[in-house]
């Protein structure tokens, strides 16, 4: 079990020490604290800054840290930022301003000793790393729950239980731990290199999921993708519109109780025990070893391995999935003097690694479809031109990790025969995009594998 990280101050010391001051300043401290510390009080965002002593609001401020006094609903009509959030026994609300949309609150970690929740309810949380490096972090003894809101955490979430409802709730994070999981809708990405991506850790505790789309990665030797380490322990995973992308070298999905998945299996795969050096576990199954490789579960259940061809029922897989190397030429025929480009040592095509007007249109064109698209949906690219996608593209299929995008192209390389590719929900994003941020098709197609 995981250590809770502590304060770094005590928070008497500086309750104190910042009443002292406010005495000697004029001794009317007393006039300024709420009649009835345990009501709840709501403040909009444009009315706290900085290290303004915040009575009124309920909280208190020093050292650009914000501590709760009693239970507090924030109105996002304006960014605030604070250094750390300290709940101790109170709850927050970050609640959406509908006449100020896309306001956040950004912290660089959220702790407490006490059982004070954390609600988004349509709020946006951002957790990131500060600029002289502190680590980032929610850490607290009581619940975060999600209605519909956003929290992005640069580093890990650990909160008692942890829930999430809503069609637009969307969280991201290194890794959950949690002593129960709940999980029915939304969008959740969370990619590790350290411990598990999603796990609970306490006897008899539950991770359920009925809805939504998420991703549990983890790249960390021996640790899984989404594990119940505890003893009678409950993963539930159901719904016919839920699509679960997991992946980590001890295992996919596991169990240290009853593992139940109601939803798609992909083909070939079943539920089985198995054990490690440790734990005995029940969890996914091929030809009765543990799958160690990237599984999808749901809507999106084709097995998708980096440098091979995606599996078709047809059996059918293209040549053109081996193994790639691209080198950096410039003034390419296609393209004006002095503009460098990536050619394809497989088919001879080259791409732009700089877009040009009409590709940085076309990028832009297809980050809209995908932002705009239905849940779950699919948004289809045809294009007479073989070039690459930039951060445009990227940065909305990690903002909809639901959208399936399929690409149709021509290459003078295979004689004017379209060619079609599939970028799966769920896929690893990054994996796609080269060291300068370009992702050209011909890459996708020999890393995910071409459609035909």
């Amino acid at each position: 079990m995981l250590k809770r990280a502590t304060p770094r101050r005590n928070l008497r010391n500086r309750i104190v020490t910042s009443l002292l001051g406010i005495m000697v300043a004029g001794a009317t401290f007393v006039a300024t604290m709420p009649a009835d510390v345990h009501a709840a009080v709501t403040v909009n965002a444009s009315e706290i800054s900085g290290d303004d002593i915040l009575f009124d609001s309920g909280m208190l401020s020093t050292y650009n840290e914000l501590v709760l006094l009693q239970d507090v609903t924030i109105n996002l009509d304006a960014d605030c930022s604070y250094s750390a959030l300290l709940l101790h026994d109170h709850n927050l609300t970050i609640q959406a301003d509908p006449n100020h949309p896309g306001k956040k609150l950004t912290i660089t970690y959220c702790s407490n000793t006490g059982s004070g929740n954390i609600i988004l309810d349509g709020g946006t949380l951002i957790v990131a790393t500060s600029n002289y490096g502190a680590y980032s972090f929610i850490d607290i003894q009581g619940d975060l729950i999600i209605h519909n809101g956003k929290c992005e955490v640069d580093g890990r979430i650990t909160p008692r239980n942890f829930i999430v409802t809503g069609n637009d709730s969307y969280v991201s994070g290194k890794y959950l731990l949690a002593s129960s999981i709940d999980i029915s809708d939304g969008n959740l990405i969370f990619n590790t290199d350290q411990l598990n991506a999603i796990f609970t850790n306490y006897t008899g505790s539950t991770i359920s999921i009925t809805g939504g789309n998420i991703t549990a990665i983890t790249t960390q030797n021996y640790y899984n993708g989404i594990v119940a380490l505890g003893d009678n322990s409950t993963i539930t995973i159901s719904g016919s519109d839920t699509v679960v992308t997991a992946q980590g070298p001890g295992g996919a999905i596991a169990s240290n109780g009853a593992l139940n998945i109601s939803t798609d299996l992909p083909s070939g795969v079943t539920i089985g025990q198995y054990t490690d050096s440790i734990f005995t576990f029940y969890g996914l199954l091929r030809n009765g070893n543990p799958i160690t490789s990237r599984i999808v579960l749901g809507a999106a259940s084709n097995i998708v391995s980096a440098g091979h061809a995606k599996e078709e029922s047809s059996g059918h897989h293209s040549s053109h999935t081996h193994s790639y190397s691209w080198q950096t030429i410039t003034s390419p025929t296609a393209y004006s003097d002095g503009v460098e480009a990536y050619i394809c040592s497989i088919c001879g095509d080259i791409a732009a690694r700089n877009p040009l007007p009409a590709v940085g249109v076309f990028e832009a064109e297809t980050a809209n479809s995908i932002r705009n698209a239905p849940k779950n949906g699919t948004v289809n690219i045809e294009t007479a031109t073989w070039n690459s996608f930039g951060r445009g593209v990227r940065d909305a299929l990690k903002e909809r990790p639901d959208v399936t995008l399929k690409i149709s192209f021509l290459s003078e390389g295979h004689k004017g025969v379209p060619l079609n590719l599939t970028i799966p929900a769920g896929t690893d994003i990054d994996s796609l995009y080269d060291d300068n941020g370009y992702m050209g098709l011909c890459r996708v197609g020999t890393t995910l594998g071409y459609d035909q």
